[in-house]
């Protein structure tokens, strides 16, 4: 029973958080909104999982805590990069001359390249992944038992769950017909996530995944 509450509550949290960067978004026109918005997101999605898990005396089993859980953890994103990038970048260079039309790809880097790929992985990666696949998948996982072995990972219904409701989270935020999508690299990251314990592998994706989607669209005309 006090598994299905926290489950509740989890939900009720993401709820909540939702419909303060919803509100956020919606008033987006007004300069200051606009300028705290990426900060009050960021501090949001962390810092309220936090004070949610310290109020029900649960530490967090989704962070690294050594160096070698950072080592194993950036082994397994260097291997799922090596492995998925150059998917993506054929599936990609298909949509974008094939499907839209365009010439390319003329390799081009945004505008401040490095600051985009550091606020890809601080303010985007790292509290997405905090809330979804830390604290959201975590709590789901002491509900569900976790039944499937995939590749070295112990996996549950919380992995699919959990990258669902990131997908319709997107949607609810802001709607895009693609939004849909977002569930199968979601799915990579909660694989990171319990392959290696922790989420630090699944951030380091995310924020570069990020920043390959906004190099990508440079790089066509």
């Amino acid at each position: 029973m006090t598994n299905r509450r926290l489950v509740g509550e989890a939900f009720l949290v993401l709820a909540a958080l939702l419909a303060l960067t919803k509100a956020l978004e919606a008033f987006r026109s007004i300069y200051v909104i606009r300028e705290l918005k990426p900060l009050v997101f960021a501090i949001s999605f962390v810092y309220v999982p936090i004070f949610v898990l310290r109020h029900e005396r649960i530490r967090p089993d989704f962070l690294d805590r050594d160096i070698r859980g950072y080592v194993t953890s950036s082994i397994a994103f260097l291997v799922a990069a090596v492995i998925v990038f150059p998917l993506f970048f054929l599936a990609a260079h298909v949509w974008q001359v094939v499907v839209v039309g365009l010439q390319g790809p003329h390799l081009t880097l945004p505008p401040s390249a490095a600051s985009l790929l550091l606020y890809n992985m601080v303010m985007i990666a790292f509290p997405e992944e905090f809330l979804f696949r830390g604290y959201l998948q975590s709590i789901l996982n002491s509900a569900f038992p976790k039944k499937w072995r995939v590749l070295g990972a112990q996996l549950g219904p919380s992995w699919p769950i959990t990258a669902a409701v990131f997908a319709v989270s997107h949607s609810i935020i802001s709607f895009e017909w693609w939004h849909f999508a977002i569930f199968f690299p979601a799915l990579l990251f909660g694989y990171l996530r319990e392959r290696t314990g922790s989420i630090t592998a699944s951030i380091l994706f995310h924020g570069l995944s990020n920043f390959v989607m906004e190099v990508i669209g440079a790089s066509y005309s």
